[in-house]
């Protein structure tokens, strides 16, 4: 019993990755070991699990039916650990990370810094990147986003929020307006985020809000990137508050309509739906909020 319990473990992850090679890699044994062992339970069950061929492997109508089976096992294992986990060991294992690029600078990598500092038996894997991983296929446990989230099937939880400011170079041709109102950029340039919506909304306590279309020619694909199309006088920009307060300070950007508040950015931390919550994402989230 024991040997088939562990030859369908190793099934379901020869299944999720596809290939014997990639579930020799995550479990450290020879592919050629994973391979002996689902023939064997080939051989015991009397029908075949997989359609293999060079390139890749398929589950059979039997195999499909298997997985089922083989998944529902694991997780309860998984949830035995989680268990066990919960009443008293450290953190441990590794814990995957995606990150805005925007955020480096942020509150909140500080506070990611902070929990690797009060875990040091968990290792973490953080990835600065403008680019939406696919959670799921990448094998990632949490993911930063920033922005209006669309419906999916992941988990997610708002942790803060990003304050944005208006500036511009100097020397460009706002910077030399006497503006009182968002509605006078219209037919400025901007340095658009390709990610971000094509409008800009300013908000007033004594005004209704203001939504302002974004025209001009440069788009760039992270902030850092549209911050330095700034800094280098080829529009307007409404970066971070704490990636341009040393540039407004030192005169080398200049902040416009400090009366009226571009809409924040909702920042939040996104999962994928499993049975059984990751643990260490889940201190990690508390530690955020």
């Amino acid at each position: 019993m024991l040997n088939n319990l562990r030859a369908m473990a190793v099934f379901a992850e020869v299944v999720r990755q596809g290939s014997f090679r990639g579930a020799a890699r995550k479990l450290g044994v020879s592919a050629a070991a994973l391979s002996q062992n689902i023939s064997q339970l080939e051989n015991r069950l009397g029908t075949a699990l997989l359609y293999r061929s060079t390139r890749q492997l398929t589950p059979t109508d039997a195999g499909q039916r298997l997985l089922v089976h083989a998944q529902e096992l694991l997780d309860t294992a998984a949830r035995a650990e989680q268990d066990l986990g919960r009443k008293g060991g450290p953190l441990r294992g590794v814990l995957r990370l995606t990150i805005p690029s925007g955020l480096i600078e942020a509150e909140i990598t500080a506070k990611i810094a902070g929990f690797a500092k009060q875990h040091p038996a968990l290792s973490l894997e953080l990835s600065f990147s403008d680019v939406q991983q696919d959670l799921i296929g990448q094998g990632i446990d949490l993911a930063i986003r920033a922005g209006d989230m669309p419906d999916s099937t992941l988990l997610r939880q708002r942790i803060g929020t990003i304050r944005r400011v208006l500036v511009c170079h100097p020397d460009y041709p706002a910077a030399r307006m006497a503006l009182h109102s968002p509605g006078e950029l219209a037919g400025l340039d901007w340095v658009k985020l390709a990610m971000m919506p094509l409008a800009k909304t300013f908000t007033h306590p004594d005004h209704a809000p203001i939504k302002v279309p974004l025209g001009g020619r440069i788009q760039v694909d992270n902030i850092a990137g549209m911050l330095e199309m700034c800094r280098q006088g080829l529009g307007l920009a409404t970066p971070p508050d704490y990636m341009v307060a040393e540039d407004i300070t030192t005169g080398r950007l200049r902040h416009l309509l400090p009366d009226w508040q571009v809409t924040p950015i909702p920042v939040y931390a996104v999962q994928p739906d499993t049975k059984v919550p990751n643990r260490a994402a889940q201190a990690l989230i508390a530690a955020l909020r």
